[in-house]
């Protein structure tokens, strides 16, 4: 009789004790407040962030890997290190001096070619680590490497157990989802957010135009809804970068395409970029499309908030950014 894998979950007791993140609930948004949440990649750390700071609720430092965490690598391992964690508090003094209100910090674990250590960490052991304090309000996970339905329900297990552990230690806990990637009802509502990344929805089509059209982001949440996970659990992924319609792995940011936008017109006009949602054949989310996915008028009800990359931003006092 073949034995059945257990999880193992004794680690991250350890990974909250010696990783000490540490809560900073005098200058966190309150709870209901409606999340704008940025992801911040490290190696884009070059960008402006005090500007797209003032904007927002959440700054997600993205990413560290699991093993990275397992092996306690001071030398900051993938991907980031300590220049990147000072980066980002300072991006949160900036926001409280200028009265802009509070930032949450958070880090990414995981995420995509960073997370084969995830299978370690739920199926394996940890030992013991040095304390290092980063001054963060939380996790999110984001575990690109499931590969079976055992490996799944492995994952949210472990999640269950991590809500627990964060819970009692004042910490935020988000969770980043593929359309179709379902938690049970029960671990929706014990993690704080749910991260749908409703963004690379491809399929089978050869001809795509949008990969994150407005149609397919509506059927997206309303089936997480109807899966059972809550709406004020959910967080809309909005993608600042576009696809090629008829070569999706073609890709642009945000920023190369207002490029090359900009260097075929006589004068740089924002405003007429602001409506548009296609150039030279990609597709993307204008900042108006933007504004039409948080309006009561369109029918996405996301619930909790929004979340895009950073990376992807050029001119934050134009484009997705001040449109969130």
């Amino acid at each position: 009789m073949a034995r059945v894998r257990k999880p193992h979950h004794r680690f991250i007791i350890i990974f909250f004790i010696h990783i000490t993140l540490q809560c900073l609930t005098s200058s966190s948004p309150r709870d209901d407040d409606f999340i704008i949440s940025g992801y911040l990649p490290e190696y884009r750390s070059y960008i402006n962030l005090n500007a797209s700071a003032v904007h927002l609720t959440d700054l997600m430092l993205f990413s560290i890997t699991p093993e990275t965490i397992m092996n306690n690598d001071k030398s900051g391992g993938c991907c980031v290190s300590a220049d990147h964690f000072d980066y980002i508090r300072k991006a949160r003094e900036y926001k409280m001096e200028n009265q802009s209100g509070a930032l949450r910090l958070i880090l990414t674990v995981g995420g995509a070619g960073r997370s084969d250590g995830f299978s370690t960490i739920i199926w394996g052991d940890l030992k013991t680590k040095e304390n290092q304090t980063e001054q963060l309000d939380g996790i999110d996970f984001d575990h690109e490497g499931l590969k079976s339905q055992e490996d799944w329900n492995a994952y949210q297990q472990f999640i269950v157990f991590a809500a627990m552990q964060m819970k009692r230690n004042n910490l935020l806990l988000s969770v980043a989802v593929h359309p179709g990637q379902y938690l049970q009802p029960h671990i929706c509502q014990m993690v704080d957010r749910v991260h749908v990344m409703a963004y690379d929805m491809i399929g089978s089509r050869k001809k795509l135009g949008h990969h994150a059209d407005l149609s397919s982001v509506k059927n997206t949440i309303q089936a997480f809804m109807d899966k059972g996970c809550p709406s004020n659990k959910l967080v809309l992924g909005i993608p600042c970068y576009g696809r090629h319609g008829e070569n999706p792995g073609l890709v642009k940011t945000y920023s190369e395409i207002m490029d090359d936008y900009f260097a075929d017109q006589q004068t740089n006009t924002v405003n007429n970029f602001q409506s548009m949602n296609s150039v030279k054949g990609y597709y993307f989310d204008s900042p108006n499309d933007v504004i039409r996915r948080d309006s009561d008028d369109t029918e996405v009800r996301h619930g909790d908030g929004l979340i895009f990359v950073l990376s992807a931003e050029r001119m934050q006092n134009r484009g997705h950014c001040r449109a969130i």
